[in-house]
């Protein structure tokens, strides 16, 4: 019958960590181009898988390799975990003083393993070197970190600190029961700790897994986000005109058509204002596009500024504007459109000094199309420019005017 003594436990551990290492082999295949810091995860199982293994060998191959090398492997592999999850989280990990903490270690294990072996010591030794790893990496977890990353690595920084509280039974027992005695001949609290350290690396491996899998989702949401805040602002472009930043024909004319459809349900009065900058070729001609630019921010700006909440605007094209207003009749469209040439033609536009416009209204009548109801627009803003510009024109059933008091 095979004793249940710490060569046995070390050869399951071993059996255990090259099936783990299998595991996140193929974890990092599939994620390797995704996320930065899973190959040196990958490396820390390798690491530990050959180092173990050496361990084990102890008394057939020599004791620099089996002691000295093996131990090494496992604590650069720690250590390569660190680099790993620093990597993963986005957050550079100072390296020198690790690499220079790494060659502390092996000449310690050196001396205490070949020169002058003492068994605890080296216990001592390992279990302090990896108290001071497993602490950065708690460090790392639950106070450097992003809180998205946190929630991430949480349960690799809980493993981690319960690696620390073994370590620190360890450094307690190696000191209060001392063993100079071959490591595989130790007292039961090794093969205890052995197993231990099994279940906490199994624990780590899921926790791995775990995070690239949380890491996954984040980046999916936090894709899908981006493409539905991308999908908003090209909704936002498709409906805005790009010089004035009102909206532009097309959207007008939906909002048009929707206040029609609401007015066949209601019959509700709907009225809009076509809106005719005056002579603007001439402000093209004498001051240049850009000015006549300027202009058009301008008074799309001014009227913006003086419509109601309710009403819509957008350009029309060119030097034309039309303004939508529900639940508006002739009479009130009318005073609305007075005060609003009166706040243009008294504008002190920069370079450029007085610019007027003309308006035409229209109200919608039972029957009445779309098409109609613009063109009456279009025959209410022709008078205006025919009569001497700068003022408004109103569509009724029967004529053109602007005897509406």
């Amino acid at each position: 019958m095979i004793s249940f003594d710490t060569r046995t436990t070390v050869l399951i551990y071993t059996l255990t960590n090259i099936l783990l290492s299998f595991v996140v082999y193929k974890t990092w295949v599939q994620n390797r181009k995704d996320f930065e810091g899973i190959t040196y995860w990958f490396s820390d199982y390798i690491l530990q898988a050959i180092g173990i293994t050496l361990s084990l060998m102890r008394g057939v191959i020599p004791d620099f390799a089996s002691i000295v090398i093996a131990n090494f492997f496992m604590i650069t592999g720690a250590m390569l975990f660190l680099f790993g999850l620093g990597r993963f989280v986005e957050i550079p990990i100072r390296k020198l003083s690790n690499y220079i903490f790494l060659l502390i270690f092996f000449m310690a294990y050196y001396y205490f393993g070949i020169i002058r072996p003492l068994v605890a010591l080296r216990i001592i030794i390992f279990s302090c070197s990896f108290i001071y790893i497993s602490i950065q990496i708690i460090w790392l977890v639950f106070w450097k970190t992003s809180e998205n990353f946190k929630n991430i690595t949480k349960s690799t920084g809980i493993i981690f600190i319960m690696f620390t509280a073994v370590d620190v039974f360890r450094i307690i027992l190696a000191f209060t029961v001392p063993s100079d005695r071959d490591y595989f001949l130790g007292p039961l609290n090794d093969t205890i700790f052995v197993i231990l350290s099994q279940m906490l690396t199994i624990s780590l491996t899921f926790s791995i897994i775990l995070m690239i899998n949380r890491r996954l989702f984040l980046e999916i949401n936090r894709h899908s986000k981006e493409k539905e805040s991308l999908l908003l602002k090209m909704r936002h472009l498709a409906t805005i005109d790009g010089l004035t930043g009102i909206f532009n024909r097309m959207k007008i004319e939906e909002t048009l058509n929707n206040e029609i459809l609401e007015f066949q349900e209601d019959s509700n009065p709907l009225s809009v204002i076509l809106i005719d900058i005056d002579c603007f070729k001439s402000v093209n001609d004498t001051y240049g596009h850009s000015e006549g630019d300027n202009v058009l921010k301008a008074i799309s700006s001014i009227l913006k500024d003086n419509i109601r909440s309710t009403d819509s605007l957008g350009r029309w094209g060119g030097e034309e504007f039309l303004i939508v207003m529900p639940k508006t009749n002739l009479q009130t469209s009318y005073n609305i459109a007075k005060r609003l040439t009166s706040i243009i033609s008294n504008h002190k536009f920069v370079n450029v000094g007085r610019v007027t416009v003309s308006m035409g209204i229209s109200s919608l009548c039972e029957g009445d199309s779309f098409g109609e109801l613009l063109i009456n627009a279009d025959k209410a803003l022709y008078c205006a420019k025919e009569n001497g510009r700068n003022r408004v024109e109103v569509f009724s059933d029967y004529s053109v005017s602007n005897t509406l008091a």
